[in-house]
């Protein structure tokens, strides 16, 4: 073999082993990684034969939502040449709802750290960082980047090694998690929509009919009160920002003064929540 072909396989290991130190220096090496888990409180990540159970804990809340969306209202807009005698066509309101329970459970978790998968992985980075280690202080060509690398997975071998002893631990905690459980998209019973002074039924599509259409289609062009959604004995308000009556408006093609200065963004729907009692929304009639 010639001196340039050797010089040439010379200088590939180098640089692989270069590449590889790089890597391994970058993960941080097995003892300097978890040397970081013990500094941060992060050691779960080293939890084995993890086992968990959940037990419901009292004080469970429900809540219904209640959505009014801007964006996809049949609107039919009113124009100059239309007849006289064709009434405008209001837009079809479409709440949309949604029921909620949330509760907290106390879960129980059991696990053991130090077992055999921590010892195979403990083994074989110990080895493999040993091996680059003597690969750059023996092979490369003692340049400060192989001796600082080189030295640093030679310790971080060397503790790997001694972490590969660790005894077994077990592990025991409980933890109170938030449990949030979806009961139903449809719009409950006896819920009504109130728009200023009347009151309009809600059926399980969030409609509220013609005559609640007609209300709420006026309200946007002149409110008077407010519009509000009453259900189990409560009242909370759905706030309509002058912006998104603005947008209402102009899709009816009647201008409201005001609305060609800066108004904001209209929102793509507004929300209204409804606390209420436990049972109220899991209750079969």
């Amino acid at each position: 073999m010639s001196r340039l072909a050797s010089t040439s396989i010379t200088r590939s290991r180098r640089a692989t082993l270069a590449l590889v130190a790089a890597l391994a220096t970058a993960g941080g090496g097995c003892a300097t990684s978890w040397g970081i888990t013990q500094a941060t409180g992060d050691q779960r990540i080293l939890d084995e034969g993890v086992r968990e159970e959940a037990v419901p804990l009292a004080g469970l809340e429900e809540h219904l939502t209640v959505a009014l969306p801007f964006t996809h209202l049949e609107a039919t807009p009113v124009t100059t040449t239309a007849p006289a005698t064709a009434p405008a066509t209001a837009p079809t309101v479409a709440l949309q709802c949604a029921s909620f329970q949330r509760g907290e459970d106390a879960v129980y978790r059991s696990a053991f750290r130090y077992g055999k998968q921590w010892k195979m992985i403990t083994a074989t980075a110990a080895l493999a960082e040993g091996l680059i280690a003597g690969g750059l202080l023996l092979v490369g060509d003692r340049s400060g980047y192989d001796i600082a690398a080189g030295s640093f997975l030679a310790a971080d071998a060397v503790a790997s090694a001694a972490l590969f002893f660790l005894p077994r631990r077990e592990s025991y905690r409980r933890e109170v998690r938030t449990v949030t459980t979806q009961l139903r998209v449809s719009c409950p019973e006896a819920m009504t929509l109130e728009i200023g002074d009347a009151s309009f039924p809600v059926d399980a599509a969030g409609r509220v009919g013609e005559l609640g259409d007609a209300a709420l289609d006026e309200w946007m062009a002149a409110p008077t009160g407010a519009v509000r959604v009453r259900f189990s004995g409560q009242l909370v308000e759905l706030p309509i920002s002058f912006a998104s009556r603005c947008a209402w408006n102009q899709r009816r093609q009647r201008p409201e003064p005001g609305c060609q200065y800066g108004i904001g963004t209209p929102e793509r729907y507004t929300t209204a929540t409804v606390k209420v009692t436990p049972g109220t929304l899991t209750r079969v009639d």
